[in-house]
């Protein structure tokens, strides 16, 4: 008898002893009927949770939240100094599922950031973390943030939106310009894609909202002083940037090049000297800035930049070839920030961070590579220069560990350089990643969240609190990559497999990792884990099955060509059915291992959309229903008599299934309404049920 039906009949004796006990005295106790009904109902309750029975009321619809690291964004983009010294850190368009931002006070805790955000539902944390900000008016991607000096915050949000919160909490709305004059949506070019305070009046800032088609200027008193538009509703010269300077000019730069004037509709194409080599005016430059001596800085992340460019406070202009002046092979800058003194930052394509300071010499360059600072990456998207030093973004790098990007500190003690770093995934005291393609719920409550992309796993106890295990699980290594795939058995053993090595187990019993026998092959690409009802482990990957023994002693491989009917070596899922028949779903075929009668060997049958026999359409994937009926993809039932696949009408069963986990069963046509993510998407492989019913889902890459 199975753990389950124990608990159950014994929970049964228990319910009829009370019931006899109940009856003997209900006899003229008007009372007794009462004690009866609550009797049974508080065994009922008893007996559904040892069942692990998931009941949905219809007038209580599942509360949905989104499990996330409490650290910075996955991909950060801009990095930002408000007035007050606080920073902003927002993410790359696209790469957050949640239209949030990242605030880190002034005087805070090291590493302490708030989290922004427009609703709470997306953000079920561990206790300790308690920064989470609820504002609900910030209803679209966030683009921009920035706190003026008169206590103002401003948000811009791609929907053509500029909201100021207030410092008494409310909150003005400002509408960019709709320049849309096709079916084409302009919603992203016309959002504000850059929010520029400029100290212009004493008793308060001025701002210019930047958008790639227009620019609107707001005083210190929230009054629309001016706006621009591109000068015609088919041009292609998008704005980069925009600025005031403090003698009060204004300057606007596009893909065309600079513009100078005394108001954003007064300004004039600027011809660069010829001496300097300079481009025409389709030139594109893309970022303006002014030091603290008033001298204007243009850069352009453009291919084939040749350099950036100075006018200075005598109307003098300075040319500087990076690729002559340093060992960087463009000019390709991607921001600049001012630093005290006149100096100037840059971030550069492929070649870290440069330091400009100037001196009657004619100024000095320091380079600074990422390599050289302990970073990944050699891409710094965004800078902002402040008392405390430099922060700045590295930019997102493939195929380094981490990807590279992260917010970075750079201060200096002595002259030497210093970097403090702050990475969605090394900071998070929750899940090591945001990227989960599997969960495992264990049997002592908690719920384990493996890295997709990185060699880590986070385990949520039953109790609230976070465990994570980075890069080695005990004595044994998680790899370089990630996690792949996750399980739990009836031993409370839970069993993890690292992309390229050999697999793990965690014992929840003895709360310690044990060893496992090793797998043929030493590197190896895996694509996932099934855990039979008798805790058998099935292992697949590009080079077959691979089958563990209940008691972890010894590992059988099945594949080609060592069995003939087996259909793809490479082997993306196993399912054992009730019948104990053993199915190998690969790329090109569904091959079956029938369990053999009076102790014979098993018989193997390939089935294929063309193989003239069994009638099986549709993707190489089946599933059971409750009745241990199996189904393939194109709700075809299997006739296990002839081998053949038969199309039926009715699909109820199939429909209408339960999904089997450790700790109970859940509907397969669950209601989805209101779930975080497309209903569509759901990944069956990626869901699992903890002991309190709480039903997990993961996205794996696509949802960060």
């Amino acid at each position: 008898m199975n753990e389950f039906a124990a608990l159950a009949g014994e929970n049964s004796k228990r319910r009829e002893n009370s019931m006899n006990f109940i009856t003997k005295r209900k006899k003229g106790i008007n009372r007794g009927f009462l004690w009866l009904v609550c009797t049974l109902f508080f065994f009922t309750l008893i007996l559904a949770e040892c069942l692990n029975i998931k009941t949905i009321h219809a007038e209580e619809p599942p509360s949905w939240y989104r499990l996330r690291t409490n650290s910075i964004p996955h991909q950060p983009q801009d990095v930002i100094i408000d007035s007050e010294g606080g920073l902003w850190v927002t993410a790359q368009d696209e790469t957050e599922y949640e239209n949030s931002l990242w605030y880190h006070a002034p005087g805070a805790d090291d590493g302490v950031f708030q989290y922004i955000t427009d609703n709470r539902r997306s953000n079920y944390l561990s206790p300790e973390y308690s920064t989470l900000v609820e504002k609900p008016e910030l209803d679209a991607p966030l683009l921009y943030a920035i706190k003026d000096r008169q206590g103002n915050t401003w948000y811009s949000l791609k929907n053509r939106k500029v909201l100021c919160e207030k410092p008494d909490s409310t909150w003005i709305t400002f509408d960019m310009q709709n320049t849309q004059y096709t079916d084409i949506s302009t919603v992203n070019v016309d959002s504000a894609h850059k929010i520029r305070l400029i100290d212009e009046q004493p008793e308060g800032q001025t701002k210019l909202f930047i958008s790639a088609r227009g620019i609107i200027h707001i005083n210190a008193n929230m009054e629309k002083v001016d706006s621009r538009i591109v000068s015609s509703e088919y041009s292609n010269d998008f704005i980069n940037d925009a600025l005031i300077d403090s003698q009060g000019r204004y300057w606007v730069v596009s893909s065309r090049g600079v513009e100078k004037g005394t108001s954003l509709i007064h300004t004039e194409w600027i011809n660069l000297p010829d001496n300097l080599s300079a481009p025409s005016l389709e030139f594109p430059i893309t970022r303006i800035e002014e030091d603290s001596l008033g001298n204007i800085w243009f850069s352009s992340n453009a291919y084939g930049s040749d350099g950036i460019y100075c006018y200075t406070l005598s109307s003098e202009w300075i040319k500087y070839d990076l690729t002559k002046l340093l060992s960087v092979f463009n000019n390709q800058v991607y921001n600049m920030a001012s630093g005290n003194a006149g100096s100037m930052w840059f971030g550069v394509l492929g070649g870290g961070l440069l330091n400009y300071v100037p001196s009657e010499a004619g100024g000095q360059w320091i380079q600074y590579k990422g390599s050289e600072l302990g970073l990944n990456s050699e891409q710094i998207i965004s800078l902002a220069s402040t008392d405390e030093g430099l922060w700045f973004v590295s930019g997102y790098t493939p195929g380094v560990s981490g990807n590279g990007t992260g917010v970075h500190c750079l201060t200096f003690n002595n002259g030497q350089p210093q970097l403090k770093s702050y990475t969605y995934r090394e900071q998070s005291t929750a899940l090591t990643s945001n990227r989960i393609n599997i969960a495992a719920a264990d049997k002592s409550g908690g719920v384990w969240f493996p890295a997709y992309d990185a060699p880590s796993i986070a385990r949520l106890k039953a109790d609230g609190t976070w465990q994570q295990f980075r890069g080695m699980a005990g004595t044994q290594t998680l790899g370089e990559f990630g996690i792949v795939a996750a399980g739990t058995d009836n031993t409370n053993k839970v069993y993890f497999i690292p992309q390229g090595c050999q697999p793990v187990a965690y014992d929840l019993a003895d709360e310690q990792w044990v060893d496992l026998p090793d797998l043929p092959e030493d590197i190896i690409h895996y694509y996932g884990l099934h855990i039979d009802p008798d805790n058998g482990k099935w292992f697949c990957g590009s080079f077959g099955a691979y089958y563990m023994e209940p008691d972890n002693t010894k590992v059988t491989r099945y594949s080609s060509p060592e069995i003939p009917e087996f259909a793809d070596n490479y082997v993306e899922a196993v399912l054992v059915d009730d019948s104990k028949n053993v199915w190998f779903m690969t790329r090109t075929g569904l091959t079956l291992m029938k369990k053999g009668t009076n102790g014979n060997e098993p018989e193997w049958v390939l089935f294929t959309r063309d193989d003239g026999f069994s009638g099986y359409q549709g993707e190489y994937r089946v599933d059971l229903d409750d009745k241990g009926q199996v189904w393939n993809a194109e709700k075809q039932k299997l006739d296990s008599q002839t081998n053949s696949w038969v199309s039926v009408t009715d699909t109820s069963d199939y429909d209408n299934r339960h999904l089997r986990f450790l700790n109970g069963k859940i509907p397969a046509d669950m209601d989805m309404s209101g779930a975080l993510f497309d209903p569509g998407t759901l990944n069956y492989d990626g869901m699992t049920l903890d002991t309190k019913g709480n039903i997990y889902f993961t996205g794996g890459m696509s949802q960060c």
